[in-house]
């Protein structure tokens, strides 16, 4: 099966469009101008780099019209993302089908998102804009060994520019655009001294939604952000580096633009009732508290999708910021480095999950979270051997609040319905010993291997109120649910704890079979601990048991052509166990995690540059996946071992080109198009209908003017120039709730940028 991998990527390179180079503009000149990563931790061509890596620059970035992380991934294959019902900086990211959908608090991301080497814990604070950036690393595949925590998908490091000690300088970036669109940032280097520099970026981005509430003219997916960096360097000595950073974002933004999709109006409750007076019975047209619908629900739609029915307030109110400090020594053969980092993140949000002017399904959600992490790491080189040893500790306190609205018949806009009250509270602490090693056999062998050890505790609280102080009419008993203007304590206060460990490896060989060309093959494990259910409908906390990953990759990496041409491939096969996924429960009307089953992945992926002549550049990557599922947990009903794995495209796809134009002494035209493709998904385990997004395209445009002295220039931009439907996230419970709602994308955008440089 391995070799129709290989024949299928080797048949996908002979035949995909030219697609543009990568990051540098005209054909690198020696090994000094390659693309650096730090993929293993340490600086490295990324043609030696024996993992299917992605790198981006900032400059590719701002180019591509890309925000956000979320943004960003498009362009890397095998990666699907979806921004949740939430939006903001809610950055669901799934990489060769292994990720996590829910954003509940009680589970971890499966792709790990890293800024500086600090890890960002929660997955509603892990699409982090893209301010000031030198580069994007998209790892595909388990990085546990190095990356650490829930890297079972793969990891996005992120890599900020750092202070120059020879350069004072400036930069200022403004955009203004659709929807009165206007950010404005500005980048500062300023040389302290021979050994200290500073740098400190501030920005500020405003736009009004692309949904607008036809009750309260309230828009939907605003965004009003202000934030900076500070960065400083200093080095009292030749063998010693100190970098202290900081960082801070605040957010009033709007949540994202979420319709209904469907209506099930028959959608009901079974009713206990004694046996002697006929058994349990099926009541349709109630929500899953005994609450019957209200007239009307299914009007609220519209096929104008910029029409927004919700009756939550437009309220998405982030603060986050964090320091960090990194200290490294040389000590001659052997390199010390220390990496503290504490980050907080708050944030208070509402969500409408039936998208109507209706107070049915409504969410508010109040949360507080802290983290502090710790890394050594003591690496060096004897002879031949390339190593790094290394610790890790991480702490977590986080809380959440969640008051869902499980049920209304009030006309629209009123306030009034039964709700679920539900707090809460989560301590993480993890600790790690890791260590790789790489040897260089001869010129052409190169063998590497490494260990990670794990251990995670996990203690969890919650308790839970059914509140109907509002006074709802239910049809289920008292003892199941309170009679109006009663509340009934469903979950007592309650806590539970579990410490979860495991030993993760990886080994391969990375050999160099001619000029610029390298084939490697590795086998990597992944693992991401387990927990407790984060929504329990029960008096007990169910708990679910750590996901593993074990892949097996064969890459090739080659340079032609004097540089000219390069394409990098990788076929894998990763044995998915345990998955950690989202399941809806009638009995509650609520969503709880379950160990969904085991699974089988494989696929490729192909990226391919070409600097066709010293004006015109192309980029193309490639994705495949086949993922099924191999075993089903009993406690999952509603799908087979035939049902499509969730964000798992069966394609994924870019073409991308630039063309430079020499102006004489009027400076240079530059002209560049960005298509990305991705095939269709399912963004619930379920796979039901309405849940579905088709394949679909997004083409960006933009067209630069840099004038002559590099100092200035200005850019005419479109996303989506298309305007391309498609959803971003997706629900379809209506057998249950009646309710299926979606997030909808961004429509078509245009903007006017300038960059000014001194």
């Amino acid at each position: 099966m391995a070799v129709r991998y290989v024949v299928a990527s080797l048949l996908a390179g002979s035949i995909l469009s030219p697609a543009y180079a990568s990051d540098a503009q005209e054909p690198p000149a020696d090994d000094s101008q390659e693309i650096i990563v730090t993929a293993q931790r340490r600086a490295q061509n990324i043609q030696d780099v024996p993992i299917s890596v992605t790198a981006i620059s900032g400059e590719t970035l701002e180019a591509r019209s890309a925000r956000n992380v979320n943004d960003a991934v498009g362009f890397a294959p095998n990666v699907a993302v979806t921004t949740g019902p939430t939006g903001g900086s809610f950055g669901g990211f799934f990489i060769r089908g292994v990720g996590q959908l829910d954003n509940s608090i009680a589970l971890d991301p499966g792709v790990g998102v890293y800024v500086d080497d600090v890890y960002i814990a929660r997955l509603q604070a892990s699409s982090v804009d893209l301010l000031d950036l030198e580069r994007l690393e998209v790892l595909r595949g388990p990085q546990g060994t190095l990356f650490g925590r829930n890297t079972i998908g793969g990891a996005i490091s992120l890599v900020t520019k750092n202070p120059d000690f020879y350069d004072t300088s400036v930069r200022v970036r403004g955009i203004t655009g659709s929807r009165d669109r206007y950010d404005l940032s500005a980048a500062f280097n300023v040389p302290l001294a021979e050994n200290a520099a500073v740098r400190a970026t501030a920005f500020t981005r405003n736009q009004d939604g692309w949904g607008r509430n036809v009750y309260t003219g309230d828009t939907f997916g605003d965004i009003s952000e202000i934030g900076g960096r500070l960065k400083m360097l200093f080095e009292p000595t030749d063998t010693l580096t100190f970098m202290l950073q900081g960082d801070y974002l605040q957010a009033r933004n709007s949540p994202s633009h979420q319709v209904l999709l469907g209506f099930n109006p028959l959608a009901g409750l079974t009713i206990p009732r004694p046996p002697q007076a006929g058994g349990p019975f099926f009541r349709p047209g109630i929500s899953p508290t005994g609450v019957p619908f209200p007239m009307g629900v299914s009007e609220d739609r519209s096929t104008d999708r910029s029409q927004n029915f919700a009756s939550v307030p437009n309220q998405l109110d982030i603060d986050t910021g964090g320091v960090s400090l990194t200290v490294t020594a040389d000590l001659g053969d052997l390199t010390l480095k220390s990496i503290t980092g504490w980050r907080s993140f708050d944030e208070d949000s509402f969500v409408d999950f039936d998208a109507t002017g209706f107070v049915l399904y409504d969410n508010a959600s109040i949360l507080r979270q802290e983290q502090f992490s710790q890394e050594l790491q003591l690496s060096g080189q004897i002879g031949n051997v390339n190593f790094l040893v290394g610790g890790y500790y991480f702490s977590e306190d986080a809380f959440n609040n969640i008051t869902l609205c499980t049920g209304s018949n009030q006309p629209r806009l009123v306030a009034r319905c039964l709700r679920s009250r539900n707090n809460i509270w989560l301590d993480v602490e993890s600790i790690a010993a890791f260590g790789e090693v790489s040897w260089d056999v001869n010129d052409w062998i190169n063998v590497f291997g490494g260990l990670r050890w794990t251990s995670e505790t996990k203690d969890q609280a919650n308790d839970s109120v059914l509140d109907n102080l509002d006074g709802v009419p239910t049809v289920l008993p008292p003892f199941v649910m309170p009679p109006p203007g009663q509340t009934r304590l469903a979950l007592p206060f309650t806590e539970v704890s579990e410490t979860f460990t495991a030993v993760t490896p990886r080994i391969g060989v990375n050999l160099q079979v001619a000029d610029r060309v390298r084939v490697y093959a590795s086998f990597a494990e992944g693992f991401k601990s387990g927990g407790f259910n984060g929504r329990p409908s029960s008096q007990q906390i169910i708990s679910y048991d750590p996901e593993e990953a074990r892949t097996y990759e064969v890459g090739l990496k080659a340079d032609f052509f004097d540089r000219l041409l390069r394409v990098n491939a990788a076929v894998f096969q990763s044995d998915y166990r345990n998955q950690q996924l989202l399941v809806f429960t009638a009995v509650s009307g609520l969503f709880e995690t379950r160990n969904a089953g085991d699974s089988r992945i494989r696929g490729f992926e192909l990226e391919v540059d070409a600097n066709i002549s010293e004006r015109f550049a192309l980029r193309g990557t490639l994705g495949h996946l086949d993922g099924q599922y191999r075993t089903l947990s009993p406690q999952v009903a509603g799908i087979t071992l035939d049902t499509p794995l969730p964000l798992t495209p069966e394609w994924t796809y870019t073409i991308s080109g630039e063309y430079r134009m020499p102006l004489n002494d009027m400076g240079e035209l530059r002209v560049r198009s960005d298509w990305t493709y991705r095939s269709e998904v399912s963004y619930q385990l379920e796979n039901d209908p309405l849940e579905r997004q088709p394949g679909f395209g997004l083409l960006n445009l933009r067209t630069t003017w840099q004038l002559p002295d590099d100092r200035f220039d200005i850019a005419l931009f479109g996303t989506n120039v298309t305007d391309a439907e498609y959803l971003t996230n997706a629900q379809d419970s209506t057998s249950g709730n009646g309710i299926a709602f979606g997030g909808i994308g961004r429509p078509a955008e245009w903007g006017v940028e300038f960059n000014m440089r001194f």
